[in-house]
């Protein structure tokens, strides 16, 4: 069962509908107050506590009763600024009675879901989809957004748009509040956070200087993400190491409950991941304050999820890999923990690409781009063209909206690219929805943002992270708070500067990371020159393995998904997948494609309004107490 929040504003009441676990009781993660006539409701956690202590002026800290008193304390004395200043991975409704307003918002990287409906007879926020769903008579789905959808240039988390899977369903943006007033009124949105404007310049481009700055950032932020008894996966790669690192000598100063619990799958039967446990090995060797665990994870393929899917309320391009992340979640929930920590979100600010080889090419510095162009072949071990196509000219193309498109009969899997509309899309559906617009807006949001080419493409990918379905929706109904530090926005503003700021060199792999680990993380991890490799192995053998069930879900898909794909063509390139005949990289739209299929299909036979959660307390309170 979800846990979560429900705020509806009726016939001058206010009416919040708290969701009860399977144990009789809300669930740790959703708090709610009432006060002077004022009401909120959280999910989540907020971070930095004491920050924003210190800026309310108007009631005692020792009052704050939980997250939803300590944010509506903060609205109560400041005001909609007091939005600006929320830190937290929450989704946040305040219900403001002398302004007769309802409010929502997320935190920037969309902690947890918050979905809106503005009606003439009523005004509602909730945590759960199902909740607005229910309200509506019949449900329509909305072409709009599997458009959007479909066209993504990578798996996401959810859509960077209001437009839900559902038509007339809204979703709060992350960052940003809507805030409602009289019935039927025109809806307000204001900005409460923008990546650009937060952007830290570290004042140098020499790796040892900013970790000094880096280091306890990124302790702090982890710090704060530290609840009780704590799980960290451990892979035995740079990112979820450090994570593991500064957690378990946080936890041994006292942070949260001794020791240390962290996760490891391995691998024994796939060559190039079974050579992770070296490197796992190497960290628990001798390691008194980590309780470790691992999981022998050769069996848990890609795309196995298909065989038995989870209900998602919308469709989840991350589908495809559901074990792995859920394997963890279900290991710290057998060890009884309140959080798991991950390394997710490094590889956004510390792999830096060299595009700064468009830069050099927009500036017409011709020659100095075609002179690092070869540096960076020969550093790859591949052709110089490849190298200009990537990053050179395929940026600068987008940012001309010239159309890079191969033409639409092409179906072989090869010659996918980002700007590409996959061939079993039908034409009239493609038409209908403008999708080689759509593709090229994408890519222009994706590098042209800024002049920055490089700095451009990290702030679209940390957009992209946006959301997390596995903690919605299998770490929160266990009352577990799935985190990730490298994701703190104090963190990722410092790592936009450091992308803006430095320019990669060729043999180096996150030098800065490298640098702010140095004397913490064992020197055969902090020197590695190549990241984790392998899961390709996990994606192709599940694929094969998965491929009659995948087959068979295209055969009994509902009719109207026909009216989108064409069934033979997908049937086609699903056997020229298994086949390895391209990069995962190029089979993105089909995993995306079959994602949605499979939700399509279980909307049909488990419709969203027939989920929502049965267990609720409620809580009614006049509109107008004074």
């Amino acid at each position: 069962m979800a846990p979560g929040f429900t705020v509806i504003r009726r016939s001058g009441k206010i009416q919040v509908q708290v969701a009860i676990l399977h144990s009789g009781q809300p669930s740790s993660l959703t708090s709610w107050i009432r006060r002077d006539g004022d009401i909120a409701a959280l999910m989540g956690s907020l971070y930095y506590k004491q920050d924003l202590i210190s800026k309310i002026k108007s009631v005692s800290p020792a009052l704050y009763e939980n997250d939803a008193d300590l944010a509506l304390a903060a609205y109560q004395d400041m005001g909609m600024s007091a939005l600006d200043l929320l830190e937290g991975d929450f989704a946040l409704v305040i219900w403001d009675a002398k302004g007769r307003r309802l409010i929502g918002t997320r935190d920037p990287m969309g902690g947890y879901p918050l979905f809106w409906m503005n009606r003439p007879d009523r005004q509602l926020f909730s945590t759960e989809m199902s909740a607005l769903a229910a309200t509506q008579k019949p449900q329509r789905l909305n072409d709009e957004y599997f458009a959007e959808y479909l066209m993504a240039l990578l798996p996401h988390e959810e859509e960077p748009r209001e437009e839900c899977a559902y038509a007339g369903i809204a979703r709060v943006l992350p960052g940003t509040a809507v805030i409602m007033g009289v019935s039927g009124a025109e809806v307000e949105r204001r900005k409460c956070f923008d990546w650009m404007s937060r952007i830290v310049d570290p004042g140098s481009d020499d790796p040892a200087e900013i970790a000094e700055q880096y280091r306890p950032m990124l302790t702090a932020a982890t710090r704060e993400r530290i609840h009780g008894r704590t799980m960290a996966h451990l892979s035995g790669g740079m990112d979820s190491t450090s994570i593991s690192l500064l957690a378990r000598d946080l936890i041994r100063s006292g942070a949260g409950e001794y020791p240390l619990h962290t996760l490891s799958l391995i691998y024994e039967k796939l060559p190039l991941l079974a050579e992770e446990q070296l490197y796992i090995d190497t960290i628990l060797r001798g390691e008194e304050n980590m309780c470790a665990h691992k999981i022998v994870a050769d069996d848990m393929l890609f795309f196995d999820p298909f065989e038995d899917p989870p209900l998602c309320d919308e469709p989840y391009p991350g589908l495809v890999s559901f074990p792995i992340a859920r394997c963890t979640t279900d290991a710290a929930a057998r060890e009884g923990c309140l959080t798991v920590l991950t390394g997710i979100g490094s590889d956004e600010v510390h792999v830096i690409q060299p595009y700064y080889l468009a830069d050099l090419l927009r500036s017409r510095r011709m020659l100095e781009a075609w002179r690092h162009v070869h540096i960076w072949a020969y550093e790859c071990n591949s052709g110089p063209w490849g190298i200009l196509q990537q990053y050179g000219i395929e940026p600068i193309a987008s940012a001309w909206r010239i159309p890079l498109f191969h033409r639409r009969t092409e179906k072989r899997l090869s010659r996918q690219t980002d700007a590409t509309i996959p061939p079993w899309v039908r034409p009239g559906f493609a038409r209908r929805h403008d999708l080689r617009e759509r593709t090229m807006e994408q890519l222009q949001r994706r590098y042209r943002r800024c002049s920055q080419t490089a700095l451009s493409l990290a702030i679209d990918m940390v957009e992209q992270r946006a959301g997390d379905a596995v903690r919605w929706g299998v770490s929160a109904p266990l009352g577990i708070a799935r985190s990730h530090p490298f994701l703190d926005p104090r963190v990722f503003a410092l790592g936009l500067g450091i992308q803006a700021r430095m320019r990669p060199a060729p043999g180096e792999r996150k030098p800065v990371l490298a640098a702010t680990m140095e004397g913490l993380l064992p020197e055969i991890i902090r020197r590695r020159k190549a990241g984790k490799v392998g899961f390709d192995e996990v994606y192709f053998l599940g694929l094969t393995r998965n491929e009659p069930t995948l087959q068979k879900l295209i055969r009994q898909a509902p009719g109207d998904v026909w009216e989108i794909f064409d069934p033979d063509i997908i049937s086609s390139v699903l056997k020229q997948a298994g086949l390895v005949t391209a990069t995962s990289r190029q089979l993105q739209r089909l995993d995306i494609t079959l994602s949605l299929i499979i939700w399509l299909s279980i909307e049909k036979t488990h419709p969203l309004s027939s989920r929502r959660s049965r267990g609720v307390n409620v809580i009614d309170v006049s509109e107008s107490p004074f």
